[in-house]
């Protein structure tokens, strides 16, 4: 099965983003995210991260400022207040928010497209562990737990997590250094 027919189909996958290698799936599809949660053995309390194909999709599912260029953040993961009615599965709304990124990634920013919704993307790590830098430092029950693995060839070989900003309640908040830092903090501070 490729890997959008494993997502279509509630499936896991392990899938290399323009961060890191991540567990992905149906944002929409609770027992798909609770599937993650049980890979990583994590809690179900814990925040992960959306992928969103474009400004469109973001506007689908967050509540958006007007005066923030958003396509200009592109590889920045944002917290945002999500649209109450927007059938995301309650494991990835954190009280009123999401945290998601629009990927610095072609081939990426289409996969997400051609789902056309927005997909789960957190680290394929097993929960407080150190995330992976390669395919090979995956933790062998998550590898064996999903149902395809898909490489970015878009991918630039730095494993650095994406830089965090949360806009949802007004002046923005820097909550984790980076990928793309200096852009995030040209574009809003």
């Amino acid at each position: 099965m490729d890997a959008l027919e494993c997502i279509l189909n509630g499936k896991v996958i392990l899938l290399q983003t323009d961060t890191l290698w991540g567990l992905s799936c149906d944002a929409t599809n609770t027992t798909a995210v609770r599937r993650i949660f049980t890979l990583k053995r994590r809690p179900e309390e814990a925040a992960v991260l959306l992928l969103a194909s474009d400004y469109d999709m973001l506007d689908e599912y967050a509540v958006l400022d007007e005066n923030i260029d958003y396509e200009a953040l592109t590889g920045i993961s944002l917290i945002l207040r999500h649209k109450p009615d927007s059938r995301l599965s309650p494991l990835v709304c954190k009280g009123e928010t999401i945290c998601v990124r629009i990927p610095d990634s072609k081939f990426m920013r289409e996969f997400v497209s051609d789902f056309g919704k927005p997909i789960v993307s957190t680290s394929a790590n097993i929960h407080s562990h150190t995330s992976p830098a390669s395919l090979d430092e995956i933790d062998e029950s998550i590898r064996s737990g999903v149902c395809t693995t898909l490489a970015n060839p878009d991918y630039d070989g730095t494993p650095i997590p994406s830089t965090i900003i949360d806009l949802s309640s007004g002046a923005p908040k820097i909550i984790r250094v980076g990928k793309k830092i200096d852009i995030a903090k040209e574009a809003l501070f």
